[in-house]
């Protein structure tokens, strides 16, 4: 798979999204001998990441800042300030209020970032003899029991989009939770391959009442930020972390009993929503 079909939830237009690095990507995910040890490498090396993370936060990055907006028709009104110090300080950019209403519905759960949503309703399965379990993602089994029967939706950032996280709903912060692991890729190529990347790679799980949230970090995001602890309470909207810079992705579960948008249940690909959108229903 090289290319991504997107539903736009506003316009209802599918189309193939082209991933960035796109013939990287699929060289470095071919089952070959060479391809394997580079993949290896780049998730397994913290140097590797480390380093090209490190240019990123240099003025000198910031001479792909405009080439990179024009590039992916980034909306430069959405911003609060173009005044960035580096590339990365424009990937942690934050967006004016009115750019990402927040839905006001109090039975509604929104969308905690800008994203492309997966649905996700299998718990437990294979793919290509390499094992995905909800206990394994969460690495908890009394968890994993309260999140069983309900719903997983994946909210995957690409490079282009706002990289800030927000509650999708009020609440009381049950437990916080660091996972360490490797960086892999989250695109859909990497994910086609082998699903349980996501229950590898270095992740940070929050849990609410209805619904828990994985961090997921990916290749060259070595660093999820939070600014939430346990016991903290949030309101629908609150900013609660933000990712470093490069791709990454965040597995909302669901309760039993949470319904999940109709129009975000798209099996041929994945639905383009924005932070602040509904996403579920109590």
């Amino acid at each position: 798979m090289t290319s991504i079909k997107l539903l736009d939830r506003e316009t209802k237009e599918i189309f193939e999204e082209q991933p960035p690095a796109k013939n990287a990507l699929v060289w470095l995910y071919k089952d070959n001998l060479i391809s394997k040890i580079a993949r290896f490498l780049i998730a397994y090396v913290p140097f590797l990441g480390w380093a090209y993370a490190k240019f990123q936060k240099t003025p000198l990055s910031k001479n792909s800042i405009d080439p990179f907006i024009e590039k992916y028709h980034v909306n430069r009104s959405e911003f609060l300030t173009e005044n960035f110090s580096s590339f990365s300080d424009f990937f942690e950019r934050r967006l004016k209020a009115s750019a990402r209403p927040i839905h006001s519905d109090e039975k509604k759960l929104v969308s905690p970032a800008d994203g492309r949503v997966k649905l996700i309703e299998e718990k437990t399965f294979d793919v290509k003899g390499k094992s995905f379990s909800l206990e394994k993602l969460v690495n908890d089994t009394k968890l994993a029991k309260k999140f069983e029967n309900g719903k997983i939706l994946t909210v995957r950032l690409a490079p282009q989009d706002y990289h800030r996280l927000h509650a999708p709903l009020d609440g009381r912060v049950l437990s916080v939770k660091k996972m360490k692991g490797p960086l892999f890729s989250v695109s859909p190529i990497a994910l086609k391959k082998n699903l349980s990347i996501l229950q590898e790679n270095k992740r940070v799980l929050l849990e609410f009442e209805n619904y828990a949230m994985v961090l997921v970090g990916a290749t060259f995001v070595g660093t999820i930020h939070l600014k939430v602890k346990e016991e903290d309470e949030v309101k629908k909207g609150d900013e609660i972390g933000h990712f470093s810079f490069g791709g990454s992705m965040c597995v909302l579960l669901l309760k039993e009993g949470v319904s999940v948008e109709e129009d975000l249940h798209f099996p041929d690909g994945e639905v383009l929503i924005k932070m602040g959108q509904p996403i579920a229903s109590l």
